[in-house]
């Protein structure tokens, strides 16, 4: 009888062990992640490089960098800028957003503004790990019922990553996530041409103004 016990009591052992394995190795979407609170809004702040991205953009986007500030009220400022030109990756688009900075296990509700104008519909950002130094790994919905909106993104702090930093950084997302991986990721194009373009554009735009004012001056004489 002892003996019968015995057995049963360690199939019922291994069979809970079987279950919480099982529900370890489930996999995980950012509408069920918990993103994690044990960082600062100075870790987070700063100039990031969005260097890869899951599922890819509808359109063709590159040189994309992410400027976060911690501002006054509890307001953090974020100022996403990319270009949607292969060509011209100098012409940029630049979104704004002020959020409440409060961190929590929920994460960020973030409202994007284009000119003034909302340019999309609000959605939620959650870190789900981050290194201050190197590379964060962020996921985000605009409907956390809709797994199409879902999207997963690595953050660096260097714009420009061989290939075997690109791949080691999409292979070390979370554990069991989905979404991260160098087999679904795609990566986002940080060239020379997003620093020296940027400075060739401004130097062109300000050669412009300048004989504009010029040619004004000389109108009004």
């Amino acid at each position: 009888m002892l003996g019968r016990l015995a057995c049963l009591a360690v199939l019922l052992l291994l069979g809970q062990q079987v279950l919480a394995q099982t529900q370890t190795n489930a996999p995980v979407y950012c509408n069920n992640a918990t993103s994690i609170t044990n960082f600062t809004l100075s870790d987070l702040s700063g100039v990031w490089y969005e260097v890869a991205r899951n599922p890819a953009t509808l359109i063709s986007v590159l040189c994309t960098q992410v400027n976060i500030t911690s501002m006054p009220n509890n307001i953090m400022n974020i100022q996403t800028t990319y270009s949607n030109s292969p060509s011209y990756p100098w012409v940029n688009v630049t979104e704004t957003a002020n959020v409440t900075s409060t961190i929590s296990q929920y994460g960020f509700n973030v409202t994007y503004y284009l000119y003034n104008t909302p340019s999309q519909t609000t959605l939620t950002f959650k870190v789900l790990a981050l290194n201050p130094s190197t590379n964060a790994y962020i996921c985000g919905y605009s409907n956390g019922s809709d797994p199409s909106t879902f999207f997963d993104v690595i953050l660096s702090r260097q714009r420009i990553l061989n290939s075997t930093t690109l791949t080691a950084y999409e292979n070390g997302g979370p554990p069991n996530f989905v979404g991260f991986g160098s087999s679904v990721m795609t990566p986002i194009s940080q060239t020379q041409s997003c620093y020296a373009n940027g400075a060739t554009s401004t130097v062109s735009f300000m050669g412009v103004v300048l004989a504009l004012l010029y040619a004004m001056f000389h109108l009004v004489q």
